[in-house]
């Protein structure tokens, strides 16, 4: 199980998931009805994306979090924004409430990339994630994040896909190339395989 450290934060799963009616939702809070009981949870902007509109029945994974005197209860709309959760919380100097801050300023997918890439200027376009706690959560999660880094970016069509394979064939981590590709994407879209690559390569060879 893990653990946060400094906070006094204690994640438990005793509360797997909850499926109920959606009774109100903020991009910060959700309100699941369950029988007649409205639970609270704490939600990052993109689980509040995902989820629904209320009245709508949903359902959300959870973590429980036991802070000295109060419980709080936090919501996921997929089980990859929980794993990162769980990592933010070993980093030492994260709590849960500054964890799903950092999950409310990028998508998962993104925040693993930007880890795994060491990407300061992303990680610090976060309010409140400083360049040295930047920097300090790279060095201790890029490590943990394992299989994450490669299943969390999206590769979009097989032009893309091919382009990140071509990358890394020139030595690039599949992260970098796929964060590149996925930001030439925006600009070019329905660009061919080379395009693609020399666009990348501008970029990564700067």
């Amino acid at each position: 199980m893990p653990t946060a450290r400094n906070n006094h934060y204690t994640p438990n799963n005793m509360i797997e998931f909850i499926t109920g009616i959606l009774a109100s939702k903020t991009p910060s809070e959700a309100v699941i009805d369950l029988h007649g009981v409205g639970f609270l949870l704490s939600i990052s902007a993109g689980t509040f994306d995902t989820i629904g509109q209320p009245g709508e029945e949903v359902t959300l994974l959870t973590r429980l979090i036991h802070r000295e005197d109060t419980m709080e209860l936090y919501g996921f709309a997929t089980e990859l924004e929980r794993k990162i959760f769980d990592l933010l919380l070993s980093a030492s100097g994260i709590g849960a409430k500054m964890a799903i801050k950092i999950l409310a300023g990028m998508s998962a997918p993104e925040l693993v990339a930007a880890i795994s890439a060491r990407d300061y200027k992303m990680l610090t376009s976060i309010p409140g994630l400083g360049r040295k706690r930047a920097e300090k959560l790279c060095v201790e999660l890029e490590a943990k994040m394992g299989d994450l880094a490669v299943s969390a970016v999206p590769v979009g069509g097989a032009p893309s896909a091919d382009a990140i394979a071509a990358l890394e064939a020139l030595g690039f981590s599949r992260v970098e190339a796929a964060r590149v590709i996925r930001e030439i994407s925006v600009e070019l879209k329905d660009a061919s395989v080379d395009k693609l690559i020399r666009a990348a390569l501008n970029i990564l060879n700067k």
